[in-house]
């Protein structure tokens, strides 16, 4: 196991050291249970986002975007304009290497944002 500390530079930062679960054994699956309500969005990102965001500029990252992506006429964001941005901010910051590379391929950054639909 790594510490918070070594979770950006570790050199096996990107191993699964345990799984959601599995059928085959259910005693080993976490479960969390909590509330969720309508518009509540959630959001997963792969490394390729999180290791060119530091952690402590996500959340102001997220809030960025989100109010980029923000409708007011619908009342509510567009989601793909919202994966979108967030994805190429990640971009933006890859650094070019002196073969003017990036240093991480763009296909290792995605985004997936779900919404819990609004009762209509």
């Amino acid at each position: 196991v790594i510490t918070r500390e070594e979770a950006f530079t570790h050199p096996a930062k990107n191993v699964i050291y345990k799984q959601v679960g599995d059928l085959e054994s259910p005693d080993e699956i976490d479960i969390a249970i909590t509330e969720i309500e309508e518009g509540d969005i959630f959001l997963g990102m792969s490394d390729g986002v999180t290791d060119f965001i530091p952690p402590q500029e996500l959340p102001g990252v997220v809030m960025g975007e989100y109010q980029k992506a923000y409708d007011p006429v619908n009342k509510k964001p567009d989601l793909k304009k919202f994966a979108s941005g967030l994805a190429q901010n990640a971009r933006n910051r890859q650094v070019p290497t002196p073969e003017g590379s990036k240093d991480k391929v763009t296909d290792d950054i995605c985004v997936t944002v779900l919404r819990v639909p609004r009762k209509v």
